[in-house]
């Protein structure tokens, strides 16, 4: 994503062509952003964990299960919005491949509808 957008204006890039569509949760500033929150968590566990293990911090429980609670809260949280790409994909074939996203999304569905019906209309 860096090296493909990386002088571009990312508010200005959706995963949508419709204007109704193109909000901020759908922008690759969204996901710029939601990248940057997971890095700080990231770098906020490890610093808390260079704090327990050097004696500078205590905790309540024993560290291997601290350890496994933050690997899987941040699992989660990677889960929760259906992988880390999802506004990446279909902005770049909107930017980079507009024909590849109109034929998969619109062309192929219609023209699947149209070979359904000419069969219907021929087996009448």
């Amino acid at each position: 994503m860096n090296e493909t957008f990386g002088t571009e204006n990312l508010e200005n890039i959706y995963c949508t062509p419709w204007w109704w569509d193109q909000t901020y949760d759908n922008s690759l500033a969204a996901q710029r952003d939601y990248f940057a929150m997971l890095v700080q968590r990231i770098d906020k566990q490890i610093y808390e964990s260079e704090q327990i293990l050097a004696g500078n911090r205590t905790i309540l429980m024993p560290y291997n299960q601290w350890y496994q609670e933050a690997l899987d809260s941040l699992r989660a949280e990677m889960k929760r919005e259906g992988g880390l790409d999802w506004a990446l994909s279909g902005a770049w074939y909107l930017t980079f491949a507009p024909a590849a996203y109109w034929l998969w999304w619109y062309l192929v569905p219609i023209e699947l509808i149209l070979w359904i019906l000419g069969i219907i209309l021929l087996a009448k």
